[in-house]
């Protein structure tokens, strides 16, 4: 009798816990547009969202602002396309419009299709902030504010004071800083195995550093004067301390991620099970 009831006991606490799962995939997953689903969406989704939202907004307006109001920079060979700063800009805005949408894909998909979509959507954010976004952003933050305080000529002459406003210049040089970091605080982003994200971060920065050595030596452009006054031996350290410091903030990325949401490092495989 005694074992009977325990049996009962722990059929009834299973199909409670299952219960609690399926009722929390709704909660999360439930669309508030959808009409064959309650509209009951967790207050976590509700700040992620609205965070992604005012986000996106800032960055779209310091984008708009530094592209169409700001013309100085336009009128020299491929204008700002030159700059770091304009390049991140554009990154950090595109990042947050996909996980905004990326939040409203997820209140929204009912079937496993969309499930499927909605998870697929979500690997490529993950990769791209990893190996990217918090990457790229962090480091002109960084780079920029480092070499301002010891010679501001050399990456933001006094006279831009006059061109481009104090606000504008945070929105560029500090604001993806806070947004990146309180990104990470919300949302547990799934960092690739090391060597693999590292090996991305490396291609995509090698990117631009193919891009500011073209213009220097086929087009005699240097894009920023601290370059211009290096020799060749001073630039090829210069660079690869900058990449050095580039896959350092990869590395302090994942271990903030690992930190905050006590993930493995290597979640990416985890997810791939739980997919199967």
């Amino acid at each position: 009798m005694r074992e009977r009831e325990r049996k009962q006991k722990g059929d009834t606490m299973a199909i409670k816990r299952e219960r609690k799962v399926s009722q929390h995939k709704e909660h999360t997953m439930a669309s508030p547009l959808s009409s064959s689903s309650p509209a009951k969406i967790s207050n976590l989704s509700l700040y992620i969202c609205s965070f992604h939202l005012i986000s996106f907004i800032l960055l779209a307006f310091g984008t708009y602002t530094d592209t169409f109001e700001i013309q100085y920079g336009w009128n020299t060979y491929f204008g700002k396309f030159k700059y770091l700063t304009y390049w991140n800009i554009w990154i950090q805005t595109l990042y947050f419009v996909i996980s905004l949408l990326y939040d409203l894909m997820k209140w929204r998909s009912v079937s496993k299709c969309d499930q499927n979509k909605v998870r697929q959507l979500q690997i490529v954010i993950d990769h791209v902030h990893a190996t990217i976004v918090f990457p790229v952003g962090i480091f002109v933050v960084i780079t920029f504010w480092l070499i301002y305080h010891f010679d501001r000529e050399l990456v933001f002459p006094s006279f831009l004071d006059e061109i481009i406003p104090g606000w504008l210049n945070h929105i560029l040089h500090t604001l993806p800083l806070v947004l990146l970091f309180l990104d990470k605080y919300l949302v547990p982003h799934c960092y690739p195995p090391k060597l693999r994200g590292i090996g991305y971060t490396f291609c995509y920065t090698s990117i631009y550093v193919v891009w500011i050595l073209f213009l220097a030596f086929a087009k005699g452009i240097w894009v920023y004067p601290i370059l211009q006054i290096l020799n060749n031996q001073q630039r090829f350290v210069f660079i690869i301390l900058l990449w050095l410091f580039g896959i350092s903030i990869y590395l302090v990325g994942d271990g903030f991620s690992c930190f905050m949401w006590r993930a493995s490092p290597q979640p990416t495989k985890t997810r791939k099970n739980k997919v199967k």
